[in-house]
């Protein structure tokens, strides 16, 4: 929704070139360079298929490598201290009162059907607006994949100057056939 288009440019030059040309794995390629692109991680999510070749796979037409193949999709987020906390995007207005720069956040843990997970609570310090996220329990910190609720009460966790990357691994959609 939030996605810009021009701070996409560098990271997909530098990306295909490591990638192409360098002949290095592109998922070590995506996670090294999304430490130099905050500006995109600032407004968009980064949703990355790999898909996974089996290891029978020689010999075998393109048809049938497509049907065996086993997606994985990562979901790559930006958390920062002040402009999204814990990766949820902390609006600069308040959208009850129109107040700016009233939007204060705090973040606890949950434990949901046995689901440990963070929840981040949105609060207007003029009108009292509350707005309340449950993350997802599988979302974990790029640089060392702690889960994200190990770093709920490190004081000024993702405060640094270039914030902090996340991750998950999403499940993909099914397709249902229609009977």
């Amino acid at each position: 929704m939030d996605f810009v288009p021009h701070n996409t440019g560098s990271f997909l030059t530098k990306i295909f070139h490591r990638h192409f040309v360098n002949r290095k794995p592109i998922k070590q390629t995506i996670r090294t360079f999304l430490y130099e692109e905050i500006s995109m991680g600032a407004h968009s999510e980064l949703m990355v298929y790999y898909g996974r070749i089996p290891n029978d796979a020689k010999g075998k037409k393109l048809a049938e490598l497509a049907r065996g193949r086993a997606w994985v999709v990562y979901k790559y987020s930006w958390a920062h201290l002040s402009m999204r906390p814990f990766t949820v995007v902390r609006p600069i207005q308040c959208l009850t009162c129109r107040r700016l720069h009233t939007i204060e956040s705090s973040a606890r843990i949950d434990k949901a059907n046995g689901n440990k997970h963070v929840v981040v609570t949105l609060l207007c310090s003029a009108c009292g607006a509350l707005a309340a996220y449950a993350m997802s329990p599988g979302l974990c910190v790029l640089e060392d994949s702690r889960p994200l609720t190990s770093v709920v009460d490190v004081p000024n966790w993702s405060c640094k100057t270039r914030g902090e990357w996340c991750f998950e691994v999403v499940e993909p959609a099914v397709e249902v056939e229609s009977a």
